[in-house]
């Protein structure tokens, strides 16, 4: 089991928990790929990071999306455990921040059939609510229905805290959230599934197949890249490995992804 990675600056705590892996296929995790060389040498199945970030600021406590939850099978699910082995009371949560309605990022609000974080406030885009409205029998409607009275729907760009800006970047879903966290020693941009692989930032057609609109998807991940790139900002995405931290560089003419080192 992966030790929650740490950044700790004056009065703001960012903590990177893993809950886990899950496997996928390259012909659904790999898509718009074309004819990339770099692509075919990934096998056909393969294993992905699950990796969420939880803030402190102040007196606040976020958290930013929830994982499979119960939804899982053995090799993810675990971020309850994470959190309350690290101290965090899911009681102490104040915001949980959905990024958007799959159910490997909202599986974990609910546990045992009831909110797993009852004293937050759960925020969600209004475009990613309606998108998730057309699949009434979806795992993830059902999933939301559980938190109803816990859910803030938002319909712009939304400052929750003085550091911590939430940023609609869609494509990957209409509604999909980006987390600005301002921090003294730098920009953190908590960009959830926006990416899907480190390679991504070279070759921004990479997307799932179930990528909601792929022209939206590769604007938004330009947008992104040209944003880290010249401003030098830290970024995270839910899917790169562990911890999915780091920064983007450029090499000649090609952007290309930088892990921190841990």
């Amino acid at each position: 089991m992966k030790r929650p990675f740490e950044i700790e600056c004056e009065s703001l705590r960012m903590i990177v928990f893993s809950d886990g892996v899950f496997s996928v296929t390259k012909e659904f995790f790999l898509a718009g790929a074309g004819n990339d060389q770099e692509v075919e040498r990934f096998p056909d199945d393969f294993e992905v990071a699950l990796n969420f970030v939880y803030l402190q600021i102040g007196g606040k406590h976020i958290l930013i999306d929830a994982g499979f939850g119960e939804t899982s099978g053995q090799e993810s699910g675990h971020l309850l455990t994470k959190l309350n082995q690290s101290g965090i009371n899911p009681h102490m949560i104040d915001y949980v921040v959905l990024s958007h309605s799959h159910i490997d990022h909202i599986g974990g609000v609910v546990k045992n059939d009831k909110p797993a974080f009852p004293n937050a406030t759960h925020i969600i885009s209004k475009k990613e609510w309606l998108y998730a409205e057309k699949a009434l029998d979806s795992k993830s409607f059902k999933v939301l229905n559980k938190i109803l009275t816990l859910l803030k729907v938002i319909e712009r760009d939304t400052e929750i805290l003085p550091s911590v800006l939430l940023k609609h970047t869609p494509g990957h879903t209409p509604g999909h959230l980006t987390v600005e966290v301002r921090m003294n020693n730098g920009v953190y941009l908590i960009t959830n599934d926006v990416f899907n692989i480190p390679y991504s930032i070279s070759n921004t057609n990479l997307r799932v197949v179930l990528e909601e609109n792929p022209i939206k998807g590769v604007r938004t991940r330009n947008q992104l890249i040209q944003l880290a790139h010249k401003e030098q900002v830290f970024i995270h995405s839910c899917h790169f490995p562990y911890p999915g931290l780091g920064t983007i560089e450029k090499v000649n003419s090609l952007y290309q992804w930088k892990p921190i080192e841990i």
